[in-house]
């Protein structure tokens, strides 16, 4: 097992480069611990992230094709994965909140414009997370009576889903 700790900082990029390689040239046959807070460096050179967030293990995120999946988490009511919903609604605030309660999903209000609402809706922890969300989503609130002017799946970010992590 090696542990590195901040293992690029202060080096010129070409070193930068050389000292990826090296870890990644490691990691084929030996367990690495990469400790930095440069979550773009971990994502260039790790398979697979553990978020540590007060001392404990917060989640633990497997990278694919340099895309976040999160494998588990320890955080109570924790609702996101690598994807969300991108809602964009105009109506009464009220309707549309009771409209997503109704379908079991969780969301966050992002923006509000007058009474254009954008929100990020993922599905609760219990809720059925196969097949896709939208079409659900919008035939209830149209049925309504709301505007849908957008809805868009969006996939988290590393950083998305650290700051979930780690945020109180």
């Amino acid at each position: 097992m090696i542990i590195l700790d901040e293992p690029t900082s202060g080096l010129d990029p070409r070193q930068i480069i050389e000292i990826r390689e090296l870890i990644r040239e490691l990691g084929q046959n030996r367990t690495v611990i990469l400790s930095t807070h440069i979550l773009a460096e971990a994502s260039m050179t790790c398979q697979r992230m553990l978020v540590i967030h007060e001392g404990k293990i917060a989640g633990d995120i497997e990278l694919v094709d340099q895309k976040p999946l999160l494998r588990s988490h320890n955080i109570e009511g924790f609702a996101t994965n690598e994807q969300y919903i991108r809602l964009v609604v105009q109506g009464k605030l009220e309707i549309i909140q009771n409209t997503l309660d109704e379908l079991s999903l969780s969301y966050t209000l992002s923006n509000q414009e007058s009474d254009i609402y954008t929100f990020q809706v993922v599905p609760r922890v219990n809720a059925d997370k196969n097949g896709d969300l939208r079409p659900q989503v919008a035939k209830s609130l149209v049925h309504q009576g709301c505007q849908l002017l957008e809805i868009t799946v969006v996939e988290s970010t590393l950083e998305e889903i650290f700051l979930q992590l780690t945020t109180g």
